[in-house]
């Protein structure tokens, strides 16, 4: 006998008594993975469709209780891509600054920056200093990046 997707959806679920936590495969973001018919889901993707209505194009599936594992309907509710991103800033997981992998600067390296820019000095003489383009420290000095500093 064939299990259903929803039998082998079960089998993979801890419920506690706030999430349903996801046992089976993760994938680097610690959101479930299932394989149905041979391709690779996301469980809360999963849990959505099987719980609750299908999932229009190009929606995301958020979660309220801010656990990646946790496929349990009731935190689980549809946004769009501008959505997702507003609930992770507010969540504070979005990754800014330093902490960005391609960062070039530090945060006291562009307060220093703004400081020397204040002070009259030209663009292109910082950016040499700082080896990056003028084009970046003058999104710096506009607050249109590191707007955290």
């Amino acid at each position: 006998m064939k299990t259903t997707c929803l039998e082998r959806f079960k089998l993979r679920v801890k419920i506690t008594p706030t999430c349903w936590e996801w046992t089976g495969m993760q994938d680097k973001d610690c959101y479930g993975l299932l394989t149905v018919e041979n391709q690779s889901r996301r469980a809360h993707r999963l849990a959505y469709e099987l719980f609750v209505s299908e999932i229009p194009q190009g929606m995301c599936v958020l979660h309220r209780c801010d656990n990646p594992p946790c496929v349990n309907p009731k935190h689980l509710f549809l946004g769009t891509v501008a959505d997702n991103n507003e609930d992770k800033r507010l969540k504070k997981r979005q990754t800014f600054g330093a902490n960005v992998n391609t960062a070039k600067l530090t945060e006291s390296q562009v307060k220093e920056i703004r400081v020397l820019r204040q002070s009259g000095q030209h663009l292109k003489p910082i950016a040499k200093l700082y080896r990056v383009t003028h084009q970046l420290i003058s999104q710096i000095c506009r607050k249109e990046c590191w707007k955290s500093v």
